[in-house]
């Protein structure tokens, strides 16, 4: 919410409040369990558009960033996602997803940058994440990931990480 207050006197909202057009807001929170079988790759998979995600779903991929992962994933990170799978508890949970819309009336830079802002308050500097900008005909959204599992400083290995 924040971030689209700072963006409010942007020229492109000042531009769209001029045609009486209005931006709206939607955010859906989730959660991967490993306890009900799911698996952070698949997700991953899914908002970065590798294997059979590449094709189809909710538009194509406009951008993707990883941050805050650990050494062995940092150039990689779908190794980290993979390894959450792996080393993750039984009942633990593989990530939380944020799914929230971009406003329309922003152009593709003030869209990424508006993004980004969101996702570091959420991650901060410390919790590993991926995200990805869908641009679904008129629904340009963001696909979240976030690790629960926090950088902590101490050199660990993915089996130690999680």
């Amino acid at each position: 919410m924040f971030l689209f207050l700072r963006l409010r006197n942007s020229a492109h909202l000042q531009r769209a409040r001029a045609r009486q057009v209005m931006a709206i807001f939607h955010l859906t929170a989730k959660f991967g369990s490993k306890g009900k079988g799911m698996r952070a790759i698949d997700k991953f998979d899914y908002i970065s558009r590798n294997g059979r995600f590449a094709v189809k779903h909710d538009g194509p991929l406009l951008y993707l960033e990883s941050g805050n992962m650990p050494p062995w994933a940092a150039d990689n990170p779908r190794e980290f996602w993979l390894a959450a799978d792996e080393f993750e508890r039984a009942n633990g949970s593989l990530y939380h997803e944020l799914e929230f819309s971009l406003p329309r009336e922003l152009d593709a830079n003030d869209r990424l940058i508006a993004a980004r802002e969101f996702v570091h308050s959420v991650a901060g500097a410390t919790f590993p994440y991926s995200f990805a900008i869908h641009g679904n005909k008129g629904n340009p959204h963001v696909h979240l990931m976030v690790s629960g599992r926090k950088q902590d400083g101490m050199p660990r290995g993915a089996n130690q990480f999680f």
